[in-house]
């Protein structure tokens, strides 16, 4: 039997569509928080920083008919011609990226909630978003299940944070 996942809150309200997406909005950043402790402006309560897509935009072969029509309309450039679909992202019953953090979400609901904390007006201003966030909750310092910032920046890489201590160790090992 699957569990009830809880609602996107804002400002401690369930979001409902479209009522409380401002226009121009691409997606958003959220954060996962202990229930028990919703202010999350204790850095302790935030197990995940995240962000989401309010649609996708997929590139789609064209047919061979459409190719030839395209090809004639441009004086005959043969370039393969590829159209953009833009497909709505069911964001609403989303949960995460995260596969640790998804498997909470499914198997203790009762335990989290998901807030949305910002806005996007572009897919650069929500990673922008994104680490923002990352940094103010200090996802890469705290025990939190964000692993890293954009693939490239990795807790092994953050003084003072076990994986850092545990990553150091190693290497100390590799040199004896």
């Amino acid at each position: 039997m699957s569990k009830e996942v809880s609602p996107w809150l804002l400002n401690g309200k369930t979001v409902v569509i479209p009522e409380f997406i401002p226009e121009g909005v691409v997606g958003f950043c959220y954060i996962i928080v202990k229930k028990d402790r919703p202010t999350w402006a204790g850095y302790t309560d935030v197990i995940y920083v995240g962000k989401k897509l309010l649609n996708s935009t997929t590139k789609q072969k064209l047919s061979k008919k459409a190719q030839q029509a395209l090809i004639d309309a441009k004086g005959g450039d043969k370039r393969v011609a590829k159209t953009k679909k833009v497909v709505k992202a069911s964001w609403e019953n989303y949960l995460t990226s995260s596969p640790e953090v998804k498997a909470l979400l499914q198997e203790y609901p009762e335990r989290y909630e998901r807030w949305i904390v910002d806005w996007a007006y572009s897919k650069k201003h929500l990673t922008y978003l994104e680490i923002k966030w990352m940094i103010m909750m200090k996802s890469m310092e705290m025990p939190s299940y964000n692993l890293n910032m954009m693939g490239t920046i990795f807790k092994r890489d953050i003084p003072g944070t076990d994986e850092y201590k545990a990553d150091q160790a190693l290497k100390q090992a590799k040199k004896k």
